[in-house]
């Protein structure tokens, strides 16, 4: 059992949490994580986590405010050996930027980590769902096609989406 959270230090929020090993009914503290996270006006980010079979894969979007492009930065940790590694950067062009109420989710299908959120923005055109996916064995970002994807009129408060792996 993971259980993940972060402090903010700073401007800056830390990834952390403890590790819970049922066969020694004993805690283990995860090592500090990455402090590239911008925490924006005190408040810590909300990072998405899904289990990849041997390591957890975190992903939070970095605080956007003062640069023109958002970035989504991500991370996997390790529980046998208590360490995190940091992955390449997917920095999100203006245009697909998540919509201020929408979640960016993830899941892992067995041999790559699907990102993705919902667009609404000022030109209908480009609302909808965008997807990226992240290879673990070349370590690089995808996008997913946006043909035939799903779209939206825009993001409100309650509307949401969630991502479920089919096998195939």
């Amino acid at each position: 059992l993971i259980v993940l959270g972060g402090d903010i230090v700073g401007s800056n929020y830390k990834l952390g949490g403890a590790v819970y090993d049922p066969e020694a009914d004993a805690w283990t503290e995860m090592s500090p994580g990455s402090t590239d996270i911008v925490a924006d006006a005190g408040i810590g980010p909300e990072p998405e986590a899904v289990w990849m079979g041997d390591k957890l894969f975190v992903g939070v979007e970095k605080a956007s405010s003062e640069i023109e492009d958002s970035s989504f930065l991500s991370y996997t940790y390790d529980p046998v050996t208590n360490a995190w590694t940091g992955l390449p950067e997917l920095v999100i062009p203006d245009e697909l930027t998540p919509s201020y109420d929408s979640d960016i989710d993830i899941i892992w299908t067995g041999s790559e980590v699907i990102v993705g959120w919902i667009v609404s923005g000022p030109d209908p055109m480009l609302n909808g769902w965008v997807g990226y996916a992240y290879d673990p064995v070349s370590g690089s970002w995808s996008p997913l096609p946006e043909e035939g994807g799903p779209s939206f009129d825009s993001i409100n408060e309650g509307d949401d989406f969630n991502l479920f792996w089919t096998g195939s």
